[in-house]
């Protein structure tokens, strides 16, 4: 019983975003089609450049034609989707593997946000002749208007998840990967990032890059390819 009841709980997850894309996307308008997933066993799917082949025509359908003038928020919500697919290079029950993906989660939601940025501050000012952040505080139309993109890009994030683990056997397998980190905090990686003057986003590219090389996330140390970027860029 308890299989059922957690495979329905991940059934409604999915029918609640697709139901909002059946509500809010042209695409969707026209057919009124759900997405087609892969729902065969097989946790990790057909994969092409590290992404479940289904997630990334998803991903595409979705979303390509909403962020066709905002590039860097379609590449971020990409790396987001190899980030999830990531969880599957790990033994779940492993806390020390679960926490090092919980690094590259971490890293992955600040890439998509980085990018919300990157497009959201400049439009902003641009519109309302004001300053960020001083224009979300004097202008309410303006805070309306980036807490509006804000819930959208989450709301994307949460979508991409919840079709990576579509089926009982990836929901189970994410499961495990949540109850290795129970107890845990979030780390300091993005502080790092911060400190060092290096975007997410770029952070991301770059551990991707590593990843090709390895096959596996966990033979990636995320600090010490940071210090390594500051080295190469104090040398430019």
């Amino acid at each position: 019983m308890g299989k059922y009841i957690f495979l329905l709980f991940i059934l409604i997850q999915f029918l609640f975003f697709s139901c909002q894309d059946n509500s809010n996307s042209k695409s969707s308008q026209i057919n009124g089609k759900l997405p087609r997933l892969d729902t065969s066993t097989s946790l990790r799917g057909k994969e092409v450049d590290g992404i479940r082949e289904d997630i990334l025509k998803e991903i595409e359908r979705k979303f390509k034609e909403k962020y066709k003038d905002k590039p860097g928020i379609y590449r971020a919500l990409i790396l987001s989707a190899w980030e999830s697919q990531r969880i599957f290079d790990i033994d779940p029950t492993d806390r020390n593997q679960a926490k090092h993906v919980a690094k590259l989660i971490e890293i992955a939601s600040e890439c998509v946000f980085q990018s919300y940025d990157d497009y959201m501050i400049p439009y902003l000012e641009k519109k309302y002749g004001v300053k960020f952040p001083r224009v979300l505080n004097e202008d309410q139309k303006a805070e309306l208007e980036y807490d509006k993109g804000i819930d959208e890009i989450y709301d994307a994030n949460r979508y991409i998840e919840s079709i990576t683990f579509n089926t009982y056997e990836r929901a189970k397998f994410y499961d495990k990967f949540n109850q290795s980190l129970s107890g845990t905090v979030s780390s300091d990686i993005d502080d790092r990032l911060n400190r060092a003057g290096i975007g997410a986003c770029e952070f991301m590219e770059r551990i991707k890059k590593e990843w090709e090389k390895t096959g596996n996330i966990t033979k990636i140390d995320f600090y010490q390819l940071l210090e390594r970027m500051k080295r190469e860029k104090t040398k430019k």
